[in-house]
């Protein structure tokens, strides 16, 4: 079966306010914006009839409307749901960020007593900022989009604070850092949007 939400929801909203309730005596009638209106159910059926009557009295247009705006609210959460699972498989299906992460992991695990250094070459470099651009293409649509963006923006800062300590003046630490601002600048923006919304 088929709902035209839009539909019910006009209907909902042409009907007689609320509350509705069965008329005091129990007859099939119901009381609508304090005037009794409409025989429900078969004559001669007392009992389907006061059924019918109570089942109408209950579905108020304000039972209605409460109905549709959570069903609504309940759509717009599948769809959020939807969007942070597309963006998750969008992180992690990019193999090189991943390979970076994993090496650093990996000598962070051996060498977690000092300073460690990851080198990364041009080649893994360029692919690993071709995946970052495509991922910053788009705005995080969650806060957990948001919080993924921030920890990735807060690895980059621990990575750009060890090599200037260093003294290290490479290419790849401008280039780390501009990819820390943007990822940054995505938090702040989704924040803005999140209020906005």
């Amino acid at each position: 079966m088929s709902i035209d939400i839009d539909k019910l929801e006009a209907l909902a909203q042409a009907a007689t306010p609320g509350p509705w309730s069965m008329a005091e005596d129990g007859s099939p009638v119901v009381n609508a914006g304090g005037r009794a209106a409409h025989l429900i159910g078969p004559p001669g059926s007392d009992e389907e009839a006061a059924a019918n009557t109570q089942f109408i009295a209950a579905t108020d247009p304000d039972a209605i409307l409460a109905l549709i705006a959570r069903l609504r609210e309940a759509e717009a959460a599948a769809a959020e749901r939807d969007a942070l699972a597309a963006h998750v498989e969008q992180i992690t299906r990019a193999p090189a960020t991943h390979e970076i992460l994993e090496e650093i992991h990996r000598r962070a695990g051996k060498e977690w007593s000092g300073d460690f250094i990851v080198t990364i070459n041009r080649d893994e470099y360029e692919a690993f900022e071709a995946e970052q651009e495509a991922l910053l293409s788009t705005t995080p649509a969650t806060s957990l989009a948001r919080r993924d963006v921030v920890k990735g923006a807060g690895l980059l800062t621990l990575l750009i604070d060890k090599a200037e300590g260093r003294g290290d003046n490479h290419w790849t630490l401008k280039e780390l850092k501009m990819v820390r601002d943007e990822l940054r600048r995505q938090a702040e923006q989704a924040d803005t949007a999140k209020e906005d919304a």
